[in-house]
Order: C-alpha cells, then sequence, then structure tokens
C-alpha cells in the first residue's frame, strides 16, 4: 500500500475551513508530480498564489458550513462548527479568530504548522486535490518517501481523529483499502455509540421532512445527500418530490457493501410525502470516482 509522503505545514489565516479541508504546502512541491488521477493520467495539484493545495481528506466527509448551491448554505451549525473547530485544535491551531460572518480566519497564535501527508492520487484535474491521509507534527521518514500505511499508522492521522470523534461521516471510494475502510469504520460504530458529534442528531436514515431549502440546513445528514438536495431545490428551484429523478439522472455509481451489483445513488433515496432519507448506512456505500 505504497503512499507518497509529502512534508510540508499547514496554513489556516485567509481561509475558510471545514471539517474535512485544510491548506497545505509542500516543502517539495515537486512531489506532487507523482500523484495520478484514478483514470491513470498525471495528476495537476492546483496551487494558489503561495503554493498551498487544497487537501481532500481521505474517507471522511464533514458537515458543510459553507457550500454554494445557488445561494451559500450550510447544514446543523453548531456540529458543523464543532467538527473545523475539532480539526484545526488537532493539528495544533489555537486563539483562533473568525470574521464578522464567522467563516475566515483572520488570526491564529501560530500559524504555519508543520505536518505532512500521505498521498497517491489527485481527486480530478479540474478540482486539484491531493487526496490525503493527514498527520500533524513531523516525521523522521524522508520527504518524498513510499509509506506502507497499515492500521496503526491510520490510527495516528486526522482522517481517524475526526471519525473517532464523532465529528466525520464516511465518504467512501473504491480505491480505499478494505482494511483501512474497515478500520474507520470500527471507529465510526464507537462514536455513534457513544452518540458523539453527528451521531447526536444524525438523521440520514431515519430522515427528515424537508420543506424548503432552509429547513434542510437545520438538520445534521450524510453531506454528500445534502449537497445534491440544495442542488436541486435551492440552485435549481425544484421541489423534493422531482429529486429521486434529479440523482437519477447525475448517474452517481457505488457499491452497497453485501451486494454484488453497482447501482445508482439515487436507488439508495427514498422521498415519501417529502420526508428525505437513505435506504443504506453511509458506512456501507462505497463510491465509484468518476
Amino acid at each position: 500500500m505504497g503512499f507518497t509522503l509529502i512534508k510540508g505545514h499547514f496554513a489556516a489565516v485567509g481561509f475558510q475551513p471545514d471539517g474535512d479541508s485544510v491548506k497545505f504546502k509542500a516543502t517539495n512541491p515537486n512531489l506532487f508530480k507523482k500523484l495520478t488521477t484514478d483514470q491513470g493520467k498525471q495528476g495537476i495539484v492546483k496551487l494558489n498564489k503561495n503554493g498551498l493545495a487544497q487537501l481532500r481528506i481521505e474517507g471522511i466527509d464533514a458537515l458543510e458550513t459553507h457550500y454554494l448551491a445557488g445561494t451559500q448554505t450550510h447544514q446543523h451549525w453548531n456540529l458543523a462548527d464543532a467538527a473545523r473547530h475539532h480539526l484545526l485544535n488537532h493539528l495544533g491551531f489555537t486563539g483562533v479568530q473568525w470574521g464578522k460572518a464567522g467563516k475566515e480566519i483572520t488570526g491564529v497564535n501560530q500559524d504555519n504548522l508543520p505536518g505532512y501527508i500521505l498521498t497517491k492520487k489527485v481527486d480530478n484535474n479540474q478540482y486539484g486535490r491531493p487526496v490525503a491521509f493527514v498527520f500533524k507534527g513531523t516525521t523522521p521518514l524522508k520527504d518524498g518517501a513510499d509509506v506502507f500505511l497499515d492500521v496503526t499508522l491510520l490510527k495516528k492521522s486526522l482522517n481517524y481523529e475526526m471519525m473517532k470523534a464523532g465529528h466525520a461521516y464516511p465518504m467512501y471510494y473504491k480505491n480505499l483499502y478494505y482494511d483501512l475502510r474497515n478500520a474507520l469504520t470500527a471507529a465510526l460504530k464507537e462514536a455513534r455509540q457513544a452518540r458523539r458529534g453527528v451521531w447526536s442528531a444524525d438523521v440520514t436514515n431515519k430522515g427528515v421532512t424537508i420543506n424548503t431549502a432552509a429547513n434542510g440546513q437545520d438538520v445534521a445528514m450524510f453531506p454528500k445527500l445534502f449537497r445534491r438536495l440544495m442542488e436541486h431545490i435551492n440552485k435549481n428551484k425544484k421541489p423534493i418530490s422531482t429529486f429521486a429523478d434529479f440523482l437519477e439522472k447525475q448517474n452517481e455509481r457505488l457499491f452497497v457493501l453485501g451486494k454484488f451489483h453497482e447501482v445508482n445513488f439515487g436507488d439508495i433515496v427514498e422521498v415519501k410525502n417529502k420526508k428525505l432519507r437513505l435506504t443504506e448506512k453511509p458506512e456501507n456505500l462505497i463510491f465509484m470516482p468518476k
């Protein structure tokens, strides 16, 4: 399970992190050239003017704090806010100050904190985000080293920490190795049993009645489901009664663990009398990359 180790630092000031994203500046950005897309093409990591990349943290999906779908929306605010604070605290950011809108960080006690990532893929060349396992601090391993990622090392990652703390849902793609996926799922189940974080209020499988886009912002649900819902009823201004048709046309493919055929995301979404729910648990879903 060889991953490329890339050393660098995490930055906070001037950015709008949530519970599954952070800015990272590689000490040697040439190492990004080792990454590929899921289609086997050369990966192109997009860097801002200061050389920072936006990371896609592998295996997790946190509640949205600022999702643009027609207008900017968010999910259950207290839980989404708790997730981003937990991420920042874990990486070592203290004294975090927010702008008036509460979205952009305007100050911290110390910025540009050391860390490193293990990565091998770019999500796609449109977004240009390294798909990464994220680690705080330093490591004696050589920058650019090929690293075997086992469960012991996984448990030191931010990815695992966010899942165990209940601040993230699972977001599994087919290229995530099964032993790493199983370890993340075990952490999720522990958090759910203890009703930590999102699991104190999650309605993904129970269901929730959605009357308006604003109503959809009040709840904690599987973030991918929320994003598609906002695209449909907030951006496209369509009723929830036609949401299933919208998902069918999106043609997002996935496997459900224990079943032997590929399905459409819409096949596991149920809408009855404006009540929306996912018919399968999020940890049982393995999405196909586009």
